[in-house]
């Protein structure tokens, strides 16, 4: 119950989703193909394995190119990452509504 109050109520974040995500990711830590926490293209490329050309993510099930568009936004990283980080919290509620309209 401390998982649900903290989580879900304290910090508006679906603990099942967070859990998921949380639990591949220790699984396959930093694993182009099955790492959630780091595939975020095209937007970010943290990993220079992402730059090979075709990436497919297993938790995703989705092909990940690395494509024009993720070349041209990518050679940018490195000023918007902060400002970036400072809203990406926002994202983790979108993520965790999702989880759960998809449940339901």
């Amino acid at each position: 119950w401390l998982g649900i109050v903290v989580g879900n109520l304290l910090n508006g974040i679906d603990i099942d989703w967070w859990k998921s995500t949380h639990n591949v990711h220790h699984v396959a830590v930093n694993s182009v193909h099955y790492d959630p926490d780091i595939q975020h293209l095209p937007v970010l490329a943290l990993d220079e394995r992402f730059c090979d050309g075709e990436n497919y993510s297993f938790y995703h099930m989705r092909f990940m190119p690395f494509d024009a568009i993720s070349r041209a936004i990518t050679r940018y990283q490195h000023v918007y990452f902060y400002p970036l980080m400072a809203v990406a919290r926002f994202n983790l509620y979108v993520q965790s509504l999702c989880h759960i309209a998809l449940q339901h």
